[in-house]
């Protein structure tokens, strides 16, 4: 499959402060939608986890920025379209299924056993 307009990043975090150790993630996006990737040892076993990502464009943050009457302006000039919102739940579901392949693959050659149905399906939660 060929998603268009889709791109890739590598980005280093730190982990907590700036004397902390950094850790290595991928970043998958498209247009203002992004994933951020993350695989890594944790103790003697192993994590993979993703988070969504929503960037503003130009014309969001200066709408937004506007005291007030911002975010009403916002809403109404940059509204979300059911085409926005169906591209979006696709790249999403894209990336899920990519990322369980992966895993998959990784249990495969390691011999253990891969996630159940259960864990492979999406924490949706908010902060």
């Amino acid at each position: 499959m060929e998603i268009p307009h889709i791109y890739f990043e590598r980005a280093i975090k730190s982990e907590g402060g700036i004397l902390n150790d950094k850790r290595e993630y991928i970043v998958v996006s498209r247009s203002s939608l992004s994933y951020i990737l993350c695989a890594a040892p944790f103790g003697t076993s192993f994590f993979i986890s993703w988070r969504q990502g929503q960037t503003r464009g130009f014309a969001q943050r200066m709408l937004a920025g506007i005291p007030v009457f911002g975010p009403a302006l916002e809403r109404v000039f940059c509204k979300q379209t059911y085409y926005h919102e169906d591209t979006q739940l696709m790249f999403r579901d894209t990336v899920h299924g990519l990322v369980i392949k992966i895993v998959d693959a990784m249990a495969l050659e390691k011999g253990v056993r891969g996630p159940s149905e259960l864990e492979r399906k999406p924490i949706m939660a908010k902060r």
